[in-house]
């Protein structure tokens, strides 16, 4: 798991301090998973692309094991099927299967980025990474506001032979 391309988009979800075991029902889960999904689909044969249409199929268990790994044993990723209300995404029961078109450059979340002239400070342990990132806000075009500093701590999960970093808690560090 390439945590520098993952940082990219995993703080436009998240951004406010956290702690394991904090209430998640706010956060766009679902469409941070299927991003994943997208981002590692050569990795998982529940992941299916099809570029002709531009779309990702994914099972519903491989979603839930995905948003496990991620985020915790505790997230069902069905939870968070509010999500799919206001999207062109879908959820086809009958098959359990997600479907989600790829060809777009918003996946959800809110506008917050990492600040690319601001290089990553990631530190690693057998168990444990840490990454520390300057953030900002970006309501609109050419404005950034809010700049941040953050720590960001993964707890190391393997799944399937792969290697996920699950969150486990943010910080302000200034």
């Amino acid at each position: 798991m390439d945590i520098s391309t993952y940082m990219a988009y995993f703080v436009n979800f998240f951004h406010e301090p956290y702690k394991a075991g904090d209430d998640l029902s706010n956060i766009d889960l679902l469409h941070l998973s299927l991003r994943f999904c997208f981002e590692q689909e050569d990795r998982f044969d529940f992941v299916e692309i099809d570029k002709d249409e531009q779309i990702e199929t994914i099972t519903g268990e491989g979603m839930i094991n995905i948003a496990k790994s991620l985020f915790g044993e505790d997230v069902d990723i069905r939870e968070y099927h509010k999500f799919l209300y206001n999207s062109t995404d879908t959820y086809v029961e009958e098959l359990d299967h997600y479907i989600a078109c790829y060809a777009r450059g918003y996946w959800g979340g809110d506008l917050y980025y990492v600040h690319e002239e601001v290089p990553l400070e990631i530190t690693e342990s057998d168990t444990e990474l840490t990454v520390k990132a300057s953030i900002y806000y970006a309501p609109t075009l050419g404005v950034m506001e809010n700049f941040r500093q953050m720590e960001y701590t993964f707890q190391k999960v393997i799944f399937d032979g792969f290697l996920f970093w699950q969150i486990s808690g943010i910080n302000v560090i200034k």
